[in-house]
């Protein structure tokens, strides 16, 4: 196949929880000329179901990859709800994949010289420190899922003073301790330590930013003790984030930098009020639902039970950026647990409820594994819970109730992040959207079109958003796929009070005897009953599948 005419393409590097990808794509029209993609684990606590976080099994933390120089024995507490990952696993993994898709450029006889610019999307919230002189990681990186993050309305501020006060490395590295998410880790390593900077849509996710000014809170950070030095730039408007100055890539800039929901955002070209995008990952479900483009800006929601006020985009030329009103669940772990629990595959799991009749008694699972902390629910001290049973129940109930949940929490999220808006169309896309019966049942209990696009398009967004700044014509092509509502109001209705009965019963299971909640005073009190209770529950699960 000759590729003479793509002689234009941008590069976009992906990092996700689970999932790390480096892929060219040409600006003629959209398609992936060379790509490389290569899994990762989350670190998590060894235990039952409700930290079953990774790919494949959870992992047991005997040591972490902390640099401390001064004593390298004195570890951190690690307690169940805590999420981390390994930052050198991650730069090696991004590394190895930029290698791969230049040997695969290569062998299609394609020059580096191709690639005009790179883009870079990655997962919200994540926390990263490092030192600023040995570029080393002094903690491992703390996921946006972790429990030092979810349960406090102050988000990544809570996870960065658990750090100051528990990580002895960092405490340490005083003022040499540079924090950051994703984005920021990522573009100090391409480029040498020379950028330190980070991107408003990431920095919109970690609740220090003022939507109002486009920066920092300085009142958070400095209630944080956090030096101006130690926390990124912020970058307003899309264009020059830096040159690579290291890999294959040396002497390639970096001119965008995008959340991957906000990416999404961009790709599906949503810039109407109401617009929303759903994205169905393997280990959670992300809303993303757009403002509008205006110049006076909403006074944020300080509320665990509304959305997270969040820059959705700014296109170059534009004199505003284009808001967004975002929430996230962690229901789509129950996949995960049941698949690691009975060795099934997600889709047996989807066959099964696809050729399943659902249960006449209209049980429902709740899948509050490590609580329902984020919007709408505020609901830190919930705990899984199945409500409704009235006769024996088999397999197929059990499959059956799973993927429901997960239908109901991701409607919940689209409904919260549109936060009263009409939304007559949900864009959606993520792994778990491609299969028909669970995308069909999600637009019966929301009673919305769904179009699904067969692409990622989050990487479709930041490539879109490359081309934008450096005055490439880009145009992309995709096929996409609709799903329209077939249930009726009066089944939604039902449906809805059903749902939202199981969630308020689910509450209080874990709740801590201190009136002021903390996640490590959870994790220290409630431990035992947590424990005690997922066992009994994962040995009386178990019994369905004996007999």
């Amino acid at each position: 196949m000759s590729f003479h005419y793509q002689f234009q393409a941008v590069g976009v590097l992906n990092v996700k929880s689970n999932i790390v990808s480096f892929t060219v794509v040409s600006a003629m029209d959209g398609h992936e000329v060379a790509s490389s993609i290569k899994r990762m684990s989350l670190i998590t606590k060894d235990s039952p179901g409700s930290c079953d976080r990774g790919i494949g099994k959870t992992q047991k933390i005997d040591t972490m990859n902390d640099v401390n120089e001064h004593n390298p024995t004195e570890l951190p507490p690690f307690e169940r709800g805590h999420v981390e990952q390994d930052p050198g696993n991650i730069w090696k993994t991004v590394m190895a994949v930029i290698e791969d898709t230049i040997d695969d450029m290569y062998h299609k006889g394609l020059p580096i010289t191709y690639i005009k610019s790179v883009g870079i999307t990655n997962e919200i919230g994540t926390l990263l420190v490092w030192h600023s002189e040995t570029n080393e990681p002094l903690h491992n990186a703390i996921h946006w899922t972790d429990s030092r993050i979810t349960h406090s309305n102050r988000g990544t501020a809570s996870a960065i003073e658990w750090l100051l006060q528990n990580s002895p490395a960092v405490i340490s590295a005083a003022n040499k301790c540079r924090f950051g998410t994703l984005d920021t880790w990522l573009l100090w390593k391409l480029t040498a330590g020379e950028m330190y900077i980070t991107d408003m849509t990431n920095a919109s996710y970690t609740r220090l930013f003022d939507i109002a000014t486009l920066n920092w809170d300085m009142d958070e950070c400095r209630a944080l003790g956090l030096a101006k030095c130690s926390w990124p730039t912020v970058h307003r408007r899309p264009n020059h984030y830096g040159i690579i100055l290291i890999s294959r890539l040396l002497g390639v800039t970096v001119n965008a930098v995008m959340a991957r929901p906000n990416a999404a955002l961009f790709g599906h070209r949503c810039y109407r009020s109401g617009q929303t995008v759903l994205t169905l990952d393997v280990l959670t479900s992300v809303a993303i639902s757009s403002f509008g483009s205006q110049g006076r800006v909403p006074k944020p929601f300080n509320s665990p039970h509304k959305p997270w006020l969040v820059v959705g985009y700014w296109e170059p030329n534009e004199p505003y950026p284009v808001l967004g009103m975002a929430t996230a669940s962690e229901a789509n772990v129950v996949m995960q647990w049941l698949k690691n629990n009975y060795l099934m595959s997600v889709e047996e799991c989807i066959n099964t409820y696809a050729n399943a009749h659902p249960s006449s008694q209209q049980a429902i699972l709740v899948p509050a594994f490590g609580g329902l902390p984020m919007p709408p629910y505020g609901r830190p001290n919930a705990r899984p819970a199945i409500i409704g049973i009235s006769k024996p129940m088999g397999h197929d109930e059990l499959i059956t109730m799973v993927v429901e949940s997960l239908c109901y929490s991701a409607a919940d999220i689209v409904q919260c992040s549109a936060d009263g808006r009409p939304t007559d169309t949900v864009f959606i896309d993520g792994p778990y959207s491609n299969f028909g019966p669970l995308t069909q049942r999600l637009s019966d209990v929301l009673g919305t079109r769904l179009i699904r696009n067969r692409c990622d398009m989050a990487i479709d967004g930041v490539a879109r958003m490359v081309a934008s700044t450096i005055n490439l014509k880009y145009r992309s092509h995709h096929e996409i796929i609709v799903y329209d509502p077939i249930s009726t109001a009066e089944q939604r209705l039902v449906w809805s009070k059903m749902w939202k009965e199981a969630i308020r019963r689910s509450d209080g299971w874990a709740a801590p005897e201190e009136d002021e909640f903390t996640p490590s005073r959870f994790c220290r009190n409630t431990v035992q009953t947590v424990k005690s209770c997922a066992i009994g529950w994962v040995k009386w699960i178990k019994q369905l599948f004996i007999s």
